[in-house]
């Protein structure tokens, strides 16, 4: 049975009431740090280009805004942290 089934079925036997399962919240919560990681990864990926092809902070910034949907404020931080 999968787990959205076993989750209604859950809900049902419940009165309705919202679960919050530690392995539901255990998955949620490293699915968000996967996706945080793969990010950073990226953004340190886009700084080395940039280093290495003679580019400026402010340019990995604008690439790193365009590219990975950060806000500006988000991708300065980021960026400084591999400059």
């Amino acid at each position: 049975m999968k787990r959205g089934n076993v989750q209604r079925k859950v809900g049902d036997i419940m009165g309705g009431r919202v679960l919050d399962l530690d392995i539901v919240v255990a998955h949620r919560n490293g699915i968000a740090e996967g996706i945080e990681q793969g990010r950073e990864e990226g953004v340190k990926g886009i700084v080395a280009v940039y280093k290495n092809l003679g580019g400026g902070e402010l340019d990995v910034v604008e690439a790193v805004v365009t590219n990975m949907g950060l806000s500006e404020d988000e991708a300065r931080v980021i960026v400084k942290k591999y400059w």
